[in-house]
């Protein structure tokens, strides 16, 4: 019986995925390395607008881990005074970014938890809503194809550092209203009551 390949793994902490700037060179780099380096990358240079403004988010919650900002027990001033610390430091400090980055989970592919997406969504869609309707500039249903030659019968898959900056921007500015019906059968308010934040 031959074995099974190894399952895909791709680490948003380390495989490259967001565009970043430096001077006039262009450069792909996953999470750790866009702190590591964020003293010499001049600006993200994602192609979606909304992407960028998104990974903005996260990187300032983030930011807030691994400076400690995010302490609740800081007073104001000892917060304004820890936030000028790390300013005039004109960098993140290197151990506590492999510090931050080691003690959780990037896997974007991991079964139980991967990262910024829901693995019960497989059980409780009885369908997919399809690849088209995730990325932008593509038709999905019955819409005409303006940006791209794809139609819901002949989705191309996304390579995933794109699919990750997509993400991005359905977590953000995603479709409001009704996305995939799912069926919630734990609780008994989840099948009657439903919040989209």
């Amino acid at each position: 019986m031959p074995s099974l390949p190894p399952p895909a793994t791709f680490s948003a902490a380390d495989s490259p995925w967001i565009d970043v700037r430096s001077g006039d060179q262009y450069d792909q780099v996953g999470l750790r390395t866009l702190f590591l380096d964020a003293h010499r990358i001049d600006d993200l240079a994602l192609p979606h607008p909304p992407a960028a403004s998104a990974l903005l988010r996260v990187a300032v919650a983030i930011t807030a881990r691994i400076t400690g900002l995010d302490d609740p027990e800081l007073t104001a001033s000892r917060w304004n005074a820890l936030r000028r610390r790390c300013l005039v430091q004109g960098r993140f400090d290197p151990d506590a970014v492999h510090a931050y980055f080691d003690q959780h989970g990037w896997d974007v592919f991991d079964l139980v938890r991967p990262w910024l997406q829901d693995p019960s969504l497989r059980t409780q869609c009885p369908h997919s809503t399809g690849i088209n309707v995730f990325v932008p500039g593509r038709p999905a249903g019955n819409n005409l194809a303006w940006f791209s030659p794809h139609s819901h019968h002949t989705a191309e898959p996304v390579p995933t550092a794109d699919a990750l900056q997509i993400l991005l921007i359905h977590h953000y500015y995603g479709r409001c209203g009704k996305g995939t019906p799912r069926t919630l059968g734990s609780c008994p308010l989840w099948g009657s009551v439903r919040w989209m934040v």
